[in-house]
């Protein structure tokens, strides 16, 4: 009864790269884990974009409005 469906690593690489792109105009240090996964050093990024919190909200942001997916953070 399940639906199987030819996975696009292509797009998947694609777009995850995409995401680093956005982590990386927030930090210089972004250690990615996975694909869709990611630890980013924000040390003494406050004076720039405030909070870690903030940033968080921001990078959230950033990811909805370009590639109209949802992040968690």
């Amino acid at each position: 009864q399940g639906i199987f469906v030819t996975p696009n690593h292509g797009c998947y690489e694609q777009v995850s790269a995409q995401i680093r792109a956005i982590l990386h105009r927030y930090s210089p240090l972004v250690e990615p884990l996975s694909l869709d996964e990611a630890f980013l050093d924000v040390s003494g990024m406050e004076w720039i974009y405030g909070d870690p919190v903030d940033m968080a909200r921001k990078i959230k942001a950033d990811i909805r409005h370009e590639l109209n997916l949802t992040a968690s953070a």
